[in-house]
C-alpha cells in the first residue's frame, strides 16, 4: 500500500509540474509575440519618420542615386542603436 501511495503521489506531482510548465510556456510565447508586436510597430514608425525625413531633403533639388544613397545612410546612421 505504501508503494502504491507514494507511485500515486509521484504520478500526481510530475501532471503537476507538466500542467505548469505548460503554462509558463504559455504566457513565455504570448510576452515574446507581444514584445514583436511592439517592436514592428517602432521599426514602422522609424521608417515613416525616416522616409519623410528625407523626402524633405530631397525636396527643391534634384537627386542622383549615389546622393540618394548617401542620404539614406546617412539617416540610418542617425538612428539610435539597439545593440
Amino acid at each position: 500500500d505504501a508503494r502504491k501511495d507514494a507511485d500515486s503521489v509521484g504520478i500526481r506531482f510530475v501532471v503537476a509540474s507538466q500542467e505548469e510548465a505548460a503554462k509558463l510556456r504559455d504566457l513565455a510565447v504570448a510576452d515574446i509575440e507581444s514584445a514583436n508586436t511592439a517592436a514592428l510597430s517602432e521599426i514602422a514608425q522609424k521608417s515613416t519618420d525616416l522616409a519623410v525625413t528625407l523626402a524633405g531633403r530631397v525636396i527643391g533639388r534634384e537627386v542622383k542615386a549615389s546622393d540618394h544613397q548617401s542620404l539614406i545612410q546617412d539617416m540610418l546612421s542617425k538612428l539610435p542603436s539597439r545593440n
